[in-house]
């Protein structure tokens, strides 16, 4: 899937990883460890299939800041200098950045050169300083089901594209972004749908 969209403006990817969340450790049986090095795993699987160019972010996982900081050292050397990572399992504490933010600490405590993606969050956490300040960049699927569930286009970029703005997004990364993927900006006159388009990353200042 990778390789296939490498042509189309895809800057980077994700590796597979297996979240820590109670809930998916009761589903597989197994321990946040296991978890871990199940999503290693996967990265080194998708990087020997080939991702043609395309950065392939690894991802880090836990339950407590311990965890993620005992991730970082299952991947080893995989994790080069200044390379841009995920961090998991966020998007269940939207509503506590403390915590949120004392993950983000432990992993940039082992590792200050990392530039840290954040999956999941939403404007409560983005729009704190604590957990800002500490990622460079992050997603969210909530402005998608804030679209479908008042009626408008959850695929429309520009819903992607006000959310981001609305929590501080980087303006230019966003106008890069759709340009790098051919999107374009819904026309807004009655009768006229928005175009479809595929979301975005957000771009921290």
């Amino acid at each position: 899937m990778i390789r296939r969209f490498a042509g189309t403006g895809l800057i980077a990817a994700s590796t597979q990883d297996y979240m820590c969340e109670a809930v998916a450790l009761r589903a597989t049986g197994l321990t946040v460890r296991g978890h871990q090095a199940l999503t290693i795993a996967r990265f080194d699987a998708i990087q020997a299939a080939g991702t043609a160019g395309v950065h392939l972010l690894p991802v880090l996982q836990g339950r407590t800041p311990d965890d993620y900081r005992h991730h970082i050292e299952g991947y080893g050397a995989r994790i080069g200098y200044g390379a841009w990572a995920g961090v998991g399992s966020l998007c269940k504490r939207q509503g506590d950045p403390d915590v949120i933010a004392a993950i983000l600490d432990a992993i940039l405590s082992d590792r200050p050169d990392l530039r840290l993606h954040g999956f999941g969050c939403k404007r409560t956490s983005l729009l704190e300083p604590a957990v800002r300040r500490r990622l460079a960049t992050a997603d969210s699927m909530a402005w998608s089901y804030a679209a479908r569930f008042e009626g408008r286009d959850q695929n429309a970029w520009d819903e992607a594209g006000r959310f981001a703005l609305g929590v501080g997004g980087c303006p230019e990364a966003v106008a890069f972004l759709a340009a790098r993927a051919g999107w374009r900006r819904a026309v807004e006159r009655e009768g006229v749908r928005p175009q479809r388009g595929l979301g975005t990353a957000l771009w921290l200042q």
